[in-house]
């Protein structure tokens, strides 16, 4: 039968396009701040500069490119995951070389694009998860997800754009209480 899907930041544009793509196979969504630029009109996305910095660092990630210290690190700041001197706290030497490894490909994500109207037909419950310290323009995209879903509700977690993994008990909490009630049609 259908399934709980469940992304976070990439992962959830993934999660996002597959329950689009195929509602039967899906029971609720769960979805913590996607990339998903697409659902901001062109005209906005091209008159918000965090938003039109963000998509042009995402844009160099090529799958060819090697990304580099420098390049992390700009994308980091670019999703606000940094201190207010600008630095990158508590990261492993490990998980920084995975998060480096993990840039690369990314510039799909700015050139996706989809139609907004396939969000108003999809009639699943979806919970759009969002950090109180997120940037603008995730905090726009949840906005715009939340206008276009008709079955949608949001939750603000304590923290920045990882959220539901850094204020793990309480999104543990809230996702056992969403997909306890969650009904679709």
């Amino acid at each position: 039968g259908p399934i709980d899907v469940v992304g976070d930041s990439l992962g959830a544009l993934i999660a996002l396009e597959f329950a689009l793509n195929d509602p039967s196979a899906v029971r609720s969504l769960v979805l913590s701040e996607p990339p998903a630029f697409w659902v901001i009109p062109r005209c906005e996305r091209d008159r918000n500069p965090d938003l039109w910095k963000m998509m042009a660092i995402v844009r160099r990630f090529k799958p060819s490119l090697e990304p580099t210290d420098e390049d992390l690190m700009a994308f980091m700041q670019g999703i606000g995951e940094t201190n207010t001197e600008g630095e990158v706290p508590n990261i492993s030497q490990d998980d920084w070389s995975a998060r480096r490894r993990c840039l690369r490909g990314l510039s799909a994500v700015a050139e996706h694009v989809d139609d907004v109207a396939r969000l108003a037909r999809f009639h699943r419950p979806v919970l759009l998860v969002q950090g109180v310290r997120t940037t603008l323009f995730h905090e726009r995209i949840n906005e715009r997800l939340a206008f276009h879903l008709p079955f949608s509700e949001s939750l603000l977690l304590p923290s920045g754009h990882s959220s539901d993994l850094t204020a793990r008990n309480e999104f543990l909490t809230a996702l056992r209480s969403f997909l306890a009630s969650a009904q679709y049609e």
